[in-house]
């Protein structure tokens, strides 16, 4: 049993769930069908395949850079992205086999294949950009193995539409990024009312799912609304990430949104103790970030109530619970 078969029998019990009669307020309903499916199939047996079957793309497609990929890929910043591409690949997996989507195995197997691809790409560049520490050739890397993301679909799909949608949505995650590392050591650029646009920074995997739209044939409305509702759902996971992993940003010379305003109170020189964090840390700051990130959340789960679309409802609700666990988790070691 591959990947793509662990996912489908993943999906066919998640299948006869009806998500609606689940409260939404109430997130441990999702949890409960998680782990009453967990029971049946190992998530660690998931992440296991799907490593094995990263292992033979590496060896196939990536060759020559193979011994410094194993390197990085023993690094917590990757291997943390590449067990979590486990999980979130299983998404695409569920929304096309939920939609009757008439894919080939073999485009199932490329859509794996891309994803690592072009996530590990997009992330050695964010690393490099961020801290620097793993060397300039992470740029030639990871250019191209977004390169070899995108010949993915080229082989598979329209070359002139799949390059008008790739080119739009690595616009909307330049944007994101060119004020992100046009401010290091300044203040943040972004907005609390606004906090939208953190989502953009995984605007090139929505590229994956926009395409699918496409060959789905779902109205242009239709389509551009669930995207907007993946941005919202990837902005409050910004919010998330950035909370923890506030200290490293900092002294990289990164204020996020959530770390705003820190320069101004504590300058720029300052020593980033576990001390000053948590005297930046207020609980009126706390509240702020988890509010800002629900109200993210809540726009999503708006966009797919309307659309009755039960497998990014999941989603979303999967997201908050994991918001909420992390704060319940403060609070004790409060």
């Amino acid at each position: 049993m591959n990947y793509v078969d662990y996912c489908h029998k993943l999906y066919k019990l998640l299948e006869k769930t009806d998500f609606k009669k689940v409260n939404v307020d109430l997130s441990n309903g999702f949890v409960s069908l998680i782990s009453s499916a967990a029971k049946l199939i190992s998530w660690d047996d998931l992440k296991a395949q799907y490593r094995r079957e990263i292992q033979e793309t590496i060896n196939i497609k990536l060759a020559f850079f193979r011994s410094d990929i194993e390197m990085l890929r023993q690094l917590k910043e990757v291997s943390f992205y590449e067990d979590t591409m486990s999980v979130y690949t299983s998404l695409y997996l569920f929304w096309i086999w939920n939609n009757d989507v008439a894919f080939s195995r073999d485009v199932m197997d490329k859509f794996v294949r891309a994803i690592f691809t072009g996530t590990i790409g997009y992330r050695l560049l964010d690393m490099h950009t961020d801290s620097g520490f793993i060397g300039k050739e992470a740029i030639f890397l990871g250019n191209y193995m977004i390169r070899s993301f995108e010949e993915e679909f080229f082989d598979v799909f329209e070359p002139r539409e799949t390059m008008r949608i790739f080119n739009k949505h690595v616009r909307l995650f330049t944007e994101a990024e060119y004020l992100e590392k046009r401010h290091m050591w300044k203040p943040c650029p972004f907005r609390w009312d606004d906090a939208k646009i953190l989502g953009q920074k995984a605007s090139p995997l929505f590229s994956i799912f926009e395409i699918i739209l496409r060959i789905s044939k779902v109205e242009q409305k239709k389509s551009d609304d669930l995207i907007a509702g993946l941005t919202y759902i990837s902005a409050g996971i910004q919010m998330i990430d950035d909370l923890s992993d506030g200290a490293a940003d900092l002294a990289n010379g990164i204020e996020t949104l959530a770390m705003s305003d820190f320069y101004e109170k504590h300058g720029t020189n300052s020593v980033i103790t576990n001390e000053l964090m948590q005297k930046f840390l207020t609980k009126d700051r706390l509240l702020k970030i988890y509010d800002t990130a629900q109200q993210m959340f809540g726009s999503a789960r708006e966009i797919f109530t309307k659309y009755d679309d039960d497998m990014l409802l999941l989603f979303v609700e999967i997201q908050n619970f994991k918001l909420n666990v992390l704060y319940e988790a403060t609070d004790e070691d409060e």
